[in-house]
């Protein structure tokens, strides 16, 4: 009848509170245009088979044990009804009676010639199965709650979404970039676990290790920018973790043969567990807690921990007063790491270490050069902190392994194999990125 219809599907988005996108919860809003000369009726439906029979809620939709659906529109005489009976096919509606597990939510409008309206949906769903899985058990007991509150946001977490995603469109970069980034965005869902208790963590796709710190990388990057309370979330969670040695784990679960069970996140403080491989050589990751608490204050700033982290003891501080300490503690343990894999003909660069890029090649000119950077950001922090002692030492770090890394790397003899996945000037980058200078 000369109604077209657009479908916009779009997830939470909200930079100033983190909540609104933590729910268990998704998006449709379909717009509706008679672009006929006659006024037409209009419906749409979303059918879902769910557990268990859900009951109906009068004016929204249905709320189960685990799904909800509820249903809104701005046209003043939108009629919301719920069931399965036929008479959706022939008047848009249904008896509000439900039986069984697989139900519609129906919305209708009367649409005047020209006239557009708009049906929102709100998908909610709940699973408690593991008490301390998801953040949003929090809040409630149905997914009915989360669905009302996706409705009560719904055109404000829209907006957010649609400028999220029209800054990017409107970008100069090439359209396959753009297209990258996006694709990018939907696996940080996918591949994120925010806990009921405050733990948040990344994983890498398939694999069984939750909470890898290459993801972490690779995540923060985007995450800062959005939202960085999650950011500043996980970095506690790293911090907390450190080793008493100083060394940063590489994962937050014990390794697991069933993958089901890789949510099973180690504890705030359980400081000694076990990673998938042994890290012991691992520079890496103690120069990427270092460098991404630098970066996350360099797009954040140094704000109160109030609110933010989820450690009672950090009352009072500011960021960086928290992570200072655990600052320092990786900082030693890289220059452990040197005294026990370093190179004597080049000093502090390595001969024997390892990284989180665990396919092989060849990781000391990789860890060298990312080390220069954490060790000149320590220095930084160190001195604008008035901390003389911490200041000369990692001065004296920085300036070492600059000269090392050029006379063992960049005369004639740059290395030409065993590059695999790390890139030897992954340093320099990184300091441009962070607005450090040029290192080489």
């Amino acid at each position: 009848n000369d109604v077209q219809v657009n479908l916009k599907a779009f997830s939470p988005f909200d930079s100033e509170n983190s909540d609104n996108m933590s729910m268990p919860y998704a998006f449709y809003e379909m717009t509706l245009e008679n672009t006929g000369s006659e006024a037409a009726d209009a419906s749409c439906a979303f059918q879902l088979t769910t557990g268990d029979t859900p009951k109906y809620v009068e004016g929204k939709g249905f709320n189960g044990s685990n799904w909800a659906i509820y249903a809104d529109s701005d046209a003043q005489d939108a009629v919301v009804t719920v069931g399965n009976d036929s008479g959706f096919n022939s008047t848009g509606e249904l008896n509000n009676s439900i039986s069984g597990r697989t139900n519609k939510v129906a919305v209708k409008v009367n649409l005047d010639p020209g006239e557009t309206a708009e049906v929102k949906f709100v998908l909610a769903w709940y699973d408690n199965s593991e008490p301390d899985w998801h953040y949003y058990l929090n809040f409630a007991d149905n997914p009915g709650y989360f669905a009302q509150m996706g409705l009560d946001n719904f055109d404000m977490l829209k907006s957010n979404a649609e400028e999220l995603v029209d800054n990017m469109r409107n970008s100069n970069i090439p359209d396959w970039f753009r297209n990258q980034i996006q694709n990018t965005l939907v696996n940080i869902s996918n591949n994120s676990m925010y806990k009921k208790d405050g733990r948040v963590a990344y994983s890498e796709g398939e694999w069984t290790c939750f909470g890898t710190m290459d993801q972490m990388w690779l995540a923060r990057q985007i995450i800062t920018q959005l939202n960085p309370f999650f950011t500043w979330r996980e970095l506690e969670y790293w911090s907390r973790t450190q080793r008493n040695d100083g060394q940063i784990h590489h994962d937050f679960n014990t390794p697991v043969e069933n993958k089901a069970e890789r949510a099973e996140l180690v504890a705030w403080d359980d400081t000694e567990h076990e990673d998938y491989r042994n890290i012991d050589k691992w520079v890496d990751l103690n120069c990427a807690l270092i460098i991404s608490i630098y970066e996350t204050m360099q797009i954040a700033g140094n704000p109160s921990t109030e609110g933010i982290l989820n450690d009672p003891d950090s009352a009072g501080m500011t960021m960086l007063d928290y992570f200072w300490p655990y600052m320092k503690k990786a900082g030693d343990r890289i220059l452990t790491q040197v005294e026990l894999y370093g190179s004597e003909e080049y000093p502090y660069t390595f001969d024997d270490s390892e990284n989180s890029y665990d396919a092989g090649g060849n990781p000391n000119p990789y860890n060298a050069s990312l080390s220069a950077v954490a060790y000149k950001i320590m220095a930084l922090i160190a001195e604008e902190r008035g901390e003389a002692d911490e200041t000369a030492k990692y001065t004296t770090a920085y300036d070492n392994v600059v000269k090392s890394f050029a006379d063992r790397y960049l005369s004639d003899n740059f290395p030409e194999d065993k590059r695999v996945s790390e890139s030897f000037f992954t340093g320099q980058w990184l300091s441009m990125h962070l607005k450090l200078g040029q290192i080489w």
